[in-house]
């Protein structure tokens, strides 16, 4: 349920680096904390609708015929107590969810270092604090909280009620907080929230500000759960309560005018920046990847909103749209928006657009082992002492790196996937705001996609719950969802507090201080691993060199880049399938890019990056990257390696490694395994290319 709020973190970092255009690039900061926001009010909105339209307001239970003993003394309540009880439930909710983060962010964001490269620095990643986002969080965390409660309750006090004035104090306390929290993270002004400018507003009286918004949204939330006791109108006899099933709407067209607005931003950027990228390092989708990912959020949010919508109305009864109905209304017949119908039933466009990006994949797949076996037979050239080897064995290697070259149109794939599922949703709601199922000719086909969707609401709930199960079996699934994992959680939690916290915040700094410590550069006697006042040295002082596998090699980076530079005359860098160009380079160009891939190799070559990079030449520094042609997550960074047994310059920062080492059969006719992504440290090259630098950090 939290994976859109880490997506949203995911395209915050995404943004092209735009040039010059930095205030354009702040406004597209605000939208994107402002689709964060709107984000959290989503999923409140999915529990409201549960908790209290559905099981409260509709009284849900009772629809079923015979309530369990569990909640049967619920059924017999009044309206106003269910619903009472029901935003108690989704206030217990949201403070599980500050909970969470109150927790995370003690252990990851609060992580400190003891040495910094201090400074201004153009890459952001060797920017002072960049790995310790405490405030920010905890800002945003308590605006968040607030406008998540403060939602909640305008969503029952606009309910029917006998006391109007009741409802007016109720509704304008809740539009209050509400305003605040969206003018903190949308104003012109104000850089409190802002992760780029973390360090310039520490002030300790603004913490006070941000919590009252967080206390305010709790008491009015408070408020109204006491007051429906006796204010809910108990006479009402509409199983549909308009304030519940609308808010669903109001969300959704507040998320689709700020991805406008983030579209617009994106381009602005895009043109500033677009002369500025080499062929080699040009982004994914020509730099369009924020309002891709931020819309797969929005989507993918609503989804997991509508299938437990309608897993719980299909639990007690028969799940009907406002405008969509499944069926004539019967007594078990409970109302859920039409919404939820929208995108349960819009998943289902993205299953022709998978066909032909399979398709298309499928294509380029085989073109490609066209390339690499016909003509110069670039397999053969890389193995120039196998030209005897069978063709079988030059077709299996063809097809590996066929395979691995793959990865390079995955953002084709996710862009037809996801605008296909922007257009089914699209057509949907379409159709229940225009009123087609009134239309007789239509009214069939509506039916039978209503109930269509239910099915797919309730396959998604099967399935996403067999996934999770699957991963604590299957090591290979579960290998797999980690590496997902490890990339969307590598980042901090700039626009959505909530979300799963950040692994590098605790793991930068911790390997920071341990190679300071290690060197013998550390700056004072109070950093960890060490906790003695004058502890006694642990090692004896030496040259370091830091060793990064596939995200690990881009953890070794952001360390490096936040080294003294007395420490990284000390240090050295040995990558392995590395996607720092691959991925990263074109997914993030605003934190990984040539210039910076530039300006790391300066570091391990002076200690301070140049006053001037050649944005061309590449000096030999204390860095190595080894690459496979096999590998589909790593790669070259400046250039790609010739064949081991060709390469030019043995110091070249791109070196290749053969995988698998020889196209000749071994004892058995067999061809060596080829490894891919993995056993990487069971590699002799590794070992060759870690001695070489070793070598050099002694000798200089």
């Amino acid at each position: 349920m939290l994976t859109p709020f880490m997506l949203y973190n995911v395209a915050f970092f995404m943004l092209p680096a735009g040039g010059a255009k930095s205030g354009h690039h702040r406004w597209a900061r605000r939208i994107m904390r402002l689709l964060a926001l709107a984000a959290t009010a989503q999923l409140v909105n999915g529990a409201v609708i549960v908790l209290v339209s559905t099981i409260g307001w509709q009284n849900a239970a009772m629809r079923s015929g015979s309530p369990g003993w569990w909640i049967g003394w619920y059924t017999r309540l009044d309206v106003g107590s269910r619903v009472a009880l029901a935003l108690a439930v989704v206030g217990g909710i949201v403070g599980s969810l500050w909970l969470a983060s109150v927790r995370t962010a003690h252990r990851y964001e609060k992580r400190e270092m003891s040495a910094s490269a201090g400074g201004n620095h153009d890459w952001k990643l060797r920017k002072p604090g960049f790995w310790h986002g405490a405030i920010i969080v905890t800002r945003q965390r308590n605006l968040h909280v607030g406008a998540a409660l403060a939602f909640a309750a305008l969503s029952v006090a606009l309910l029917p009620t006998q006391h109007a004035v009741w409802r007016v104090v109720e509704v304008s306390a809740a539009m209050i907080v509400l305003v605040v929290a969206f003018g903190a993270f949308g104003a012109t002004t104000t850089s409190a929230v802002d992760r780029e400018h973390q360090l310039d507003d520490r002030d300790g009286d603004s913490r006070y500000r941000f919590r009252a918004v967080a206390g305010a949204g709790a008491l009015v939330l408070a408020a109204t759960a006491v007051g429906c006791f006796w204010m809910v109108d108990r006479t009402s006899q509409s199983s549909v309560a308009p304030a519940l099933v609308n808010g669903t709407r109001v969300v959704l067209a507040i998320q689709s005018i700020l991805l406008i607005g983030l579209v617009i931003m994106v381009w602005v950027l895009r043109r500033s920046d677009e002369s500025q990228r080499a062929s080699d390092w040009r982004p994914f989708l020509g730099g369009w990847l924020t309002p891709l990912v931020s819309l797969i959020a929005v989507l993918l949010g609503g989804l997991l909103s509508a299938a437990t919508n309608l897993a719980v109305a299909r639990l007690f009864g028969q799940p009907s749209g406002v405008h969509l109905p499944a069926e004539r209304p019967t007594p078990s017949t409970l109302f859920v928006p039409d919404e939820a119908f929208a995108f349960a039933i819009g998943t289902v466009a993205t299953l022709p657009a998978l066909l032909i990006a399979g398709v298309v994949l499928w294509r380029t797949y085989g073109r490609k082992v066209h390339q690499f076996t016909e003509g110069d037979d670039q397999v053969r050239a890389w193995y120039p002492e196998s030209k005897q080897a069978p063709g079988d064995a030059a077709g299996q290697v063809a097809r590996a790196w066929a395979i691995a070259s793959l990865t390079d149109s995955v953002d084709a794939l996710v862009a037809i996937a996801g605008l296909a599922w922007t257009v089914g949703v699209t057509a949907v709601e379409a159709a229940a705001l225009l009123a087609l199922p009134q239309v007789a000719v239509l009214a069939s086909v509506i039916d039978v996609l209503v109930t269509f969707g239910v099915g797919v609401s309730a396959v998604t709930a099967i399935v996403l719950v067999g996934m999770l199960r699957s991963t604590y079996a299957n090591s290979g699934r579960r290998r797999a969802v980690g590496a997902l994992w490890d990339v969307a959680t590598f980042w901090p939690r700039a626009t959505h507090p909530l979300a799963p916290p950040c692994y590098a915040e605790q793991a930068v700094p911790e390997i920071v201080d341990r190679v300071v410590l290690l060197t013998g550069e550390r700056s004072d006697h109070h950093s960890q691993p060490a906790t003695e006042l004058w502890p006694p040295p642990a090692v004896n002082p030496s040259p370091v060199l830091i060793t990064g596998y596939s995200q690990g090699s881009l953890i070794a980076p952001a360390v490096v880049a936040q080294l003294p530079p007395r420490t990284i005359d000390k240090v050295a860098l040995l990558t392995l399938a590395c996607p720092f160009r691959r991925l990263y380079g074109r997914a993030f160009p605003d934190y990984f890019s040539h210039e910076y891939a530039v300006e790391l190799n300066e570091l391990l070559m002076n200690g301070s990056a140049p006053e001037f990079v050649d944005k061309q030449a590449t000096r030999l520094g204390r860095w190595r990257n080894v690459v496979r042609h096999t590998d589909y997550i790593g790669s070259w960074i400046f250039s790609p390696p010739n064949a081991p047994g060709q390469q030019l310059n043995r110091d070249a920062i791109d070196v290749a490694c053969l995988d698998p080492p020889s196209l000749c059969p071994g004892p058995g006719g067999a061809l060596a395994p080829i490894h891919y992504h993995s056993d990487w440290w069971q590699d002799p090259l590794t070992h060759v290319h870690a001695g070489r630098l070793i070598e050099q950090l002694k000798n200089s």
